[in-house]
């Protein structure tokens, strides 16, 4: 498989330019700085958000939990 990937890089180098990132650096170096920047926004969104349902999960059965025992 690795030999594959490394014969395709060689033979076909528009391939390797295949990533949506790198590619704004063709037009411009604008391009990388916005794909950086709305990839870490992204990331940090999705895990932010997981975070915070679990957090009020775990909130709310506790505050069940304290009702209900108490």
């Amino acid at each position: 498989m690795r030999f594959a990937a490394t014969f395709a890089v060689l033979v076909l180098p528009a391939a390797a330019c295949a990533c949506p990132v790198c590619f704004g650096t063709l037009v411009n170096n604008q391009g990388l700085a916005s794909g950086i920047w709305w990839g870490i926004m992204i990331l940090l969104t999705v895990t932010l958000t997981l975070v915070a349902a679990i957090g009020c999960t775990v909130w709310s059965i506790e505050r069940r939990r304290k009702k209900a025992g108490g």
